[in-house]
């Protein structure tokens, strides 16, 4: 995989999305086309990319509290039988963090 240049935008939607962008030699004035066609951007979106944005849609249109797990959770915090795992939290704290860093 070739990683082009050092624009962190542009790199984040290369790795998460397969979008690569043409590349282009500046702007192009009327004056310079002499009656050739303007030239047009052209983006590639892999199919990869596609089922990436499918399933944000679908990520999207979820309820973002699960009530039915948290009134769960809160019976069990009142019943005294909730006890997380210290190394689980851990975890996912950590891969969070991660992922915020990087995003």
């Amino acid at each position: 995989m070739q990683i082009p240049g050092d624009d962190r935008t542009r790199l984040l939607e290369t790795v998460l999305f397969g979008v690569k962008k043409t590349d282009q030699k500046g702007p192009v004035r009327s004056s310079d086309q002499k009656g050739e066609a303007a030239p047009t951007d052209r983006v590639e979106i892999s199919g990869e990319a596609k089922e990436y944005q499918q399933l944000n849609q679908v990520i999207a249109s979820l309820p973002e509290v699960r009530s039915e797990r948290v009134a769960a959770l809160q019976q069990e915090i009142e019943a005294g039988t909730y006890h997380p795992q210290s190394e689980e939290i851990a975890e996912k704290l950590v891969r969070s963090t991660l992922l915020d860093a990087v995003l």
